[in-house]
């Protein structure tokens, strides 16, 4: 939903709905709703949105039937970069929606930064099912390379972000996922991707004690690359650090882009923990 009109841009994704279709265990699907569009976000647009009720119920009208006819069990609210201002909105918004949610028995789950003190999260919890804590981008592309989710900044980004969520609405979304910075710039990438280039370029990924991230740089003609990357050894460590805290609910971003060892430890198969290695 982006745009001063609040375009709406649907983007089916059919092969998913055909893998999941044939799925033994059907599972929940519960569409993305959110404010990009080509990879740009709209902050201003939304909240315009959210602060008009009109414009809110207007939202919701079109929502609600389509929710309906792709046989849905809720919506995922994804609204980023929102200005404090727009705080009080959203959470009307997300008052509204569960009124009319509650009818069909369907679930409200969001997306919420770590590290923002706008974001009153609790308040969120006590009227949405799931909130979905985004802990990475530690350094994000449009900053200075680093780590893009050191263990000690993600224990303590999901300590401070939980107070207040019940532990049975909190599931922690782990990245795993790169950025390579050259220029002024990080260009996310796949895993397979950064280790690729380390291929390419003979540089060896390393994985950082300090941080327990993993990371390497090379230069080529476009000039220095500085990489870092999350990878099945970052999530073992994010995970064990859930494990101890009590909280049993995580989410992975980006699906594709992760490491394939990651699903040696993650999923539903996957109770406990393997022993380290």
């Amino acid at each position: 939903i982006t745009g001063p009109r609040h375009t709406i841009t649907t983007d089916p994704d059919t092969a998913g709905r055909a893998i999941i279709n044939g799925a033994t265990r059907r599972p929940l699907i519960l569409p993305m709703v959110a404010n990009i569009l080509n990879g740009v976000w709209d902050p201003e647009g939304m909240a315009a949105l959210l602060h008009d009720p009109k414009l809110r119920k207007q939202l919701l009208d079109r929502l609600e039937p389509w929710l309906a006819a792709n046989h849905a069990a809720g919506a995922f609210f994804d609204f980023e970069q929102l200005p404090p201002s727009a705080q009080a909105d959203y959470l009307a918004f997300i008052t509204e929606a569960n009124a009319r949610f509650d009818k069909h028995g369907w679930l409200i789950a969001m997306a919420v930064p770590v590290g923002d003190p706008d974001w009153n999260i609790p308040a969120y919890a006590k009227i949405g099912d799931r909130v979905f804590l985004m802990a990475y981008d530690e350094h994000e592309n449009t900053g200075p390379p680093g780590p893009i989710a050191s263990q000690a900044w993600f224990a303590r980004s999901v300590a401070d972000a939980a107070k207040g969520v019940p532990a049975s609405k909190l599931i922690v979304t782990i990245g795993n996922y790169g950025y390579d910075w050259h220029g002024n710039v990080g260009d996310p990438m796949t895993v397979e991707e950064a280790w690729q280039a380390a291929r390419e370029s003979d540089a060896m990924p390393t994985f950082d004690r300090a941080s327990g991230n993993t990371g390497f740089a090379y230069e080529d003609d476009d000039g220095k690359h500085v990489i870092w990357l999350l990878d099945a050894a970052s999530a073992y460590n994010q995970m064990a650090f859930l494990h101890r805290a009590g909280i049993g609910g995580v989410a992975l971003w980006r699906l594709g882009a992760e490491d394939p060892g990651l699903w040696s430890l993650f999923g539903r198969s996957h109770s406990t923990l393997p022993a380290a290695s």
